[in-house]
């Protein structure tokens, strides 16, 4: 293995080394050493072999014997410098044209390599010197065999070289042979032979670019599609070639934006037959890049149709060649589509389902473009594309669920997956229609389309493809739910407001801004009749297509206050063709959307009855609570001085223990799919645990009519006792404190506390259980029970508490509504003394 890939490392440097030999590529001081040594080569060789050359001629009666005197050898010595001289003008004069053809100085560097003057300089003017020497050194009548054979193989060589470069710029620039050498040039390049490499593919590319911009304002259409043909052999040429370039998305990049540029200027020409020429080119490329299946560069093809299409409306609104695009748009969808269907394994469904996507995606940009300048007929043309597409409908793939289970099918079989796919697509499609009918309204609203336009879009697309309330509701909540990539309609509203404001923007979301009006908007405009309005006070809320979804009331909530707010402004209250008013219209919805909101409250209601008290939503408030315990500044004190030693159970009595019982709605307690917060501050509980601990402690308590009067009494203790901390109100007191001249500025994050007072640290605590309390250097004995937290905690439901305090619940409540909260705590303390002294503020009379 090691030996063939070390000839094969051979084979390609020995095929290098010739490539550059034969084109050139090589420094001037080398091409001047091969000509020098190529005459003097030849001379050689004519020299040694002129004696054995003779004897051949004159041995075959056939060739006649030329002879030369030493004067005709000076005439040849004369013509052979003038040749030399008209040479060197005339590639002189066909450089300077070279220079002048038109494309990128990088080919023209290449041309000259290929020319290679500098060898041919060289070469003419060692022939003419060793010639010369001929002449000196024929001193007899008669030039010798030796010195003729020399001269004349040099002569004759000098003719051949001499013609051959005229052949070749002559060829190029009479001939015009220019694209001819750039796809040799771009060949050598991918092949790794030529000094050029692939990163210079792009220079290629440009050459026909350029040439198809010339074509342009030339207004040849044939012309230019000539050059975008040499385009895509270029791209298939390095889609075929295993080079690294094919996957640089900055490459392709480059290409697309030359499709963009180039059709931007064909545009301005106003000849309809060159921007079809710029699309057919592009189609082109999309039918190579699918031949070489790579997905990436399908998508940015396809992109690169609606990239077009974009450009053509911005520019041009009245665009003549939008149909032409959008054929060649269809015959891609076409491809794609059908490799889907026809993927028989799972290789080929991913990057079937992979094109898919990217082609959808491309949908939205096209149909948002459409509305945006009232291009009825293209929207007309999309919406034919992606009706009823027959490889999306139900059970083509794979039957019906049911069938699916009675027959065994696994969920992960391919018809399986390919069916599910098919459905996504196929609400997806919807999801892309709705979207689109919903930001039309909203351009509408902001004056950006006309009403004629916004008439069309009610009358003839939403009623034929959401005419009726379900169809409707369907959509727009399942819309509201989604979570696949291409949930576009976010971005659209974003982006519009990012155009506008240049810089940072935000908006809400599309289902309760825009989305919202539509649905609301258009819930009105199909209710057209007293049949319809009949229709929906007679329906069953129960049936509604609202009650498969979970905790959307508050969507319904806002459904019924845009609805009511039409009442007075619906915004197509002046297209409204005939049947029930505005009103009458908006009465009919608030009344059956506030009975739905009705019975999703119920349903809800019933089904949190019988769901069980989840054991993390009881730990969550567990947790919560503890959190609020470890932020009480008395506790964190108390750890500091004396410590806080935690057991499992107490081996002693507790000297420390209360219980709190609270009643909440059992909503909070329950897995209903919605997480619950308990962001309770647990006011209650923490202050009950700061007076049992305050009480078991031995604090001293005192008094002091009002909290200006702390700094003093504080100060007095401080200098009286061993003291090592204070607990001070977090709000009053801790300012008073704070601004007092004794105080000083500190930094103890471990404790919490940002200033001392008299040199002792000051931590600020949330209660109105004291003042400040001040903690002296005092030895005391606290252990406290855990069980996953210090303070344990218990949920029952309603119906198992076995005695309801009726005062804890409202009048008629269900007690399966409702939870009972258990807290309770458990803790030994003692203290051999005083560990300290706390202030109160005296209670005003």
């Amino acid at each position: 293995m090691e030996l063939r890939s070390g000839l094969s490392r051979i084979r390609a440097t020995i095929a290098r080394l010739l490539f550059h030999l034969l084109t050139g590529r090589y420094s001037r001081r080398t091409g001047i050493a091969i000509g020098f040594v190529g005459a003097v080569l030849i001379t050689v060789v004519g020299y040694v072999s002129g004696p054995t050359v003779e004897r051949i001629v004159t041995g075959v009666s056939v060739i006649p014997v030329l002879t030369f005197t030493t004067g005709d050898l000076t005439v040849l010595w004369g013509v052979h410098a003038t040749v030399i001289t008209l040479s060197l003008v005339g590639l002189s004069f066909a450089w300077n044209s070279v220079k002048n053809l038109p494309t990128v100085d990088t080919i023209i560097e290449e041309i000259a390599y290929r020319l290679r003057s500098i060898e041919t300089i060289s070469f003419l003017l060692t022939s003419n010197l060793c010639i010369g020497a001929g002449v000196l050194l024929a001193t007899e009548d008669f030039v010798s065999a030796d010195i003729g054979t020399a001269t004349g193989a040099l002569l004759v060589v000098s003719v051949v070289v001499t013609v051959h470069r005229f052949w070749i710029v002559f060829d190029l620039l009479l001939h015009n042979t220019l694209d001819e050498k750039v796809f040799d040039f771009a060949d050598a390049a991918l092949s790794g032979k030529s000094r050029a490499t692939t990163s210079d593919y792009d220079v290629y590319l440009g050459h026909f670019f350029d040439a198809s911009r010339t074509e342009i304002e030339r207004d040849r259409p044939e012309r230019l599609r000539e050059k975008l043909r040499n385009v895509e052999k270029l791209l298939d040429k390095l889609l075929a070639s295993d080079s690294e370039l094919r996957e640089d998305r900055r490459f392709w990049e480059y290409v697309y934006g030359k499709y963009d540029a180039i059709y931007r200027r064909s545009i301005t020409q106003q000849n309809p037959e060159l921007e079809k020429q710029v699309i057919a080119s592009l189609s082109g490329v999309f039918w190579k890049t699918q031949n070489h299946g790579d997905p990436d560069l399908i998508e940015q093809t396809v992109q690169c149709f609606a990239t077009l299409f974009i450009r053509g409306y911005s520019m041009e609104p009245q665009n003549s060649t939008t149909e032409f695009l959008l054929e060649r748009f269809e015959n891609a969808q076409n491809r794609i589509f059908g490799q889907f269907r026809n993927a028989e394994n799972e290789e080929s469904l991913e990057p079937a389902t992979e094109q898919v996507d990217s082609l959808l995606e491309t949908h939205t940009s096209l149909w948002r473009t459409t509305v945006e300048y009232e291009a009825v007929g293209a929207l007309d043309y999309l919406r034919f594309m992606l009706d009823d597409v027959h490889q999306f409908r139900e059970y083509t793939y794979a039957p019906p669920q049911a069938v699916r289970d009675a027959r065994d099918i696994p969920e992960d079989s391919l018809e399986a997956r390919k069916q599910e796919k098919a459905d996504t697509y196929r609400d997806t499609i919807s999801h892309l229609k709705f979207g689109t009918y919903g930001w039309a309204l909203n351009l509408f609203e902001e004056g950006d389309v006309s009403e004629y336009f916004i008439e069309q879009v009610f009358a003839d697309y939403v009623e034929q493809d959401f005419g009726s309330i379900s169809k409707l509701s369907g959509m727009y909540f399942e819309m509201g739910e989604a979570t696949e990539p291409l949930n576009y309609w976010e971005r659209w509203n974003l982006d519009r407001e990012l155009e506008r404001s240049h810089g940072v923007a935000s908006t809400g979301m599309a289902s309760n801004t825009w989305l919202l009006r539509f649905y609301c908007t258009a819930l009105v405009w199909i209710l057209n009749s007293e049949e319809a309005i009949d229709n929906l006070q007679n329906r069953d809320a129960g049936d509604s297509p609202l009650t498969k979804y979970d905790h959307i009331q508050n969507r319904v909530e806002k459904i019924i206050d845009r609805l009511d707010s039409y009442r007075d402004g619906y915004p197509l209250n002046d297209v409204l063709s005939g049947g029930p008013s505005a009103d009458e219209r908006c009465d009919a919805l608030v009344n059956y959307f506030e009975t739905v909101r009705n019975e999703l409250d119920e349903q809800e209601q019933d089904w949190i009855r019988t769901l069980p008290v989840s054991d993390e939503s009881v730990d969550s408030y567990a947790e919560s609570a503890d959190s609020q315990l470890d932020s009480c500044s008395l506790r964190t004190a108390i750890e500091e001085v004396g410590g806080i030693t935690q057991v499992e159970t107490l081996d002693r009595d507790a000297s420390t223990k209360f219980t709190l019982y609270a009643t909440t709605p059992r909503k909070a307690f329950v897995d209903d799919g919605v997480p619950t917060f308990f962001n309770s501050n647990f006011l209650g509980l923490i202050d009950k645990y700061r007076g049992r601990v305050l009480e078991k402690l031995e604090f001293e308590e005192r008094e002091v009519e009002a909290a200006a009067d702390v700094p003093d009494a504080l100060a007095e203790v401080v200098s009286e006792e061993d003291v090592a901390l204070i607990v001070a109100e977090h709000m009053e007191v801790a300012r008073i404190l704070r601004d007092d001249e004794r105080s000083n500025r500190i930094s103890d994050d471990d404790l919490r506390s940002y200033f001392a007072f008299q040199d002792v640290p000051v931590l600020r605590d949330v209660t109105t259980e004291f003042a400040v309390v001040v903690l002296f250097n005092e030895e005391f004995d606290y252990v406290e029970e855990v069980n996953d937290y210090p303070i344990s905690v218990e949920v029952t439901p309603g119906e198992d508490v076995d005695e309801w305090d009726l005062e804890d619940l409202p009048d008629e409540a269900d007690i399966r509504d409702y939870v009972r909260i258990e807290t309770s705590y458990n803790a030994h303390i003692e203290s051999s003394g005083s560990t300290g002294v706390v202030f109160r503020i005296r209670a005003q009379e």
